[in-house]
């Protein structure tokens, strides 16, 4: 058991440490700690000075506190000054900050100070503690008394070890102030990045003669690398209208995740868009894309990709694939499967990389669907990945149309998932075919 004014000690320094765990502020937490020290030890000043920043033996004189029952007629209380404070030399303070051990000084009679003018006159006692970062003595805490036999040596020491943990409690708060500053930074410059990428897909799906087309479009984080899109090939003719006979139809994922990926996508976009207009086919689109990508320093990532060109005249096909999941096409009768596979290696990671031409016919009735390995690695709670197999079953049960697509397979994701956050970005597109 405590005696009551025990007790009534602890209670004090336990809310204190509560309190101060609770305050986010380095600043408000100093001056309730000093406070607090008031209370337990009697009233007494507090100096804080900084050596960060300086010249050798220069200093900045941080904050002064005074004790409450000092004549302060002539003395300035300075609650906290900043790192733009005045870079001080000599003085009391300049004698002190030559060792990096405890300083105690009694008797003290010291007026016209360089640095502090009269702000120690009153005091008789000084305490100077010098606060370790990293191993150097970089800030120090002068504690003042007027009275003769103010800081005993256990007390001392005490002051010792209370000082330079609060400092780092102080140090580790100012860290995540700062950590905070630059991850709400962050954020809103991903969040920047993720507004412009979603301007880069298509934000209504042009009008093809012969098809339908429908996507979804989700990102594991703000931005994202999943891609798609939909654009004329070649030249548009100009007949009173707009026309074009052929159409590319794209989707791609990006290594990684975030903003670098983002960055990558919308690389990319401008690619496309460059490239678009020299009405090649998807195997020599590919050829170029790779090697402009590859030529580019994007620090280790590759994008898979696919890319369809619709002839809309002649209703033919033809594809390229550069190392990405093989689509699947849903027949009229509702039978799913993937389509014949080709060779092609990533994008970006060799620059002679050859991407093959090959015909395919999507029937009257048949809807051919698109998708990031995002989808087919979803997870469920218990760690079992959604899979082809799953996205088959899906569409084989799916009507044809591809809302209805978009919307089961968005559906079954859900449940796979159950709303867990996502583990990669997730994009899906569906081509019908209705005449």
């Amino acid at each position: 058991m405590y005696d009551p004014e025990s007790r009534e000690r602890l209670e004090l320094l336990v809310n204190m440490l509560r309190r101060i765990s609770q305050d986010p502020d380095p600043v408000s937490s100093i001056i309730h700690y000093a406070e607090s020290m008031r209370s337990l030890y009697g009233d007494q000043a507090l100096i804080s000075i900084s050596l960060r920043n300086v010249d050798p033996g220069q200093y900045r004189v941080m904050r002064i506190l005074h004790q409450h029952d000092v004549d302060v007629r002539g003395l300035l209380d300075l609650p906290f000054a900043g790192p733009n404070a005045p870079a001080h030399s000599g003085g009391l303070i300049g004698e002190i900050i030559t060792t990096e051990m405890p300083v105690v000084m009694r008797n003290l009679h010291i007026e016209n100070d360089p640095a502090l003018g009269n702000q120690l006159a009153p005091y008789r006692v000084l305490v100077a503690v010098p606060v370790f970062d990293n191993g150097v003595a970089l800030n120090w805490v002068l504690f003042l008394s007027v009275h003769p036999d103010a800081f005993l040596p256990q007390e001392v020491e005490n002051r010792v070890l209370q000082t330079n943990l609060m400092a780092g409690m102080t140090n580790t708060k100012i860290a995540a102030q700062e950590l905070r500053t630059a991850t709400e930074w962050i954020h809103r410059e991903v969040d920047v990045i993720a507004v412009i990428q979603r301007g880069l897909l298509p934000q209504e799906m042009p009008t093809i003669p012969g098809l339908q087309l429908a996507a979804f479009h989700r990102t594991f984080d703000r931005a994202g690398g999943d891609f798609y899109d939909v654009f004329p090939v070649g030249k548009i003719e100009e007949d009173g209208e707009r026309h074009c006979n052929r159409w590319g139809i794209f989707i791609a994922d990006v290594s990684g995740h975030g903003a670098a990926a983002a960055v990558i996508v919308a690389m990319m976009s401008t690619l496309l868009e460059s490239l678009a207009g020299q009405g090649c086919t998807p195997g020599r689109f590919m050829r170029m894309l790779n090697q402009r990508i590859a030529a580019k320093a994007i620090n280790g990532n590759f994008v898979t990709a696919f890319m369809l060109v619709y002839d809309v005249d002649q209703r033919e096909c033809c594809y390229a694939c550069a190392g990405h999941n093989l689509p699947l096409v849903r027949r009229a009768d509702g039978r799913v499967e993937a389509i014949p596979p080709t060779d092609g290696i990533p994008l970006g990671v060799a620059m002679d990389a050859d991407y093959e031409d090959v015909p395919f016919n999507l029937g009257i009735g048949e809807t051919l669907v698109l998708y990031t390995d995002g989808i087919t690695e979803a997870r469920s709670p218990q760690d079992a990945l959604f899979g082809e197999a799953a996205l088959m079953d899906t569409l084989s049960r799916s009507g044809s149309r591809p809302e209805e697509i978009i919307r089961a397979v968005s559906d079954r994701l859900a449940a796979h998932e159950r709303a867990l956050p996502q583990a990669d970005d997730q994009a899906l597109l569906a081509i019908h075919r209705v005449e």
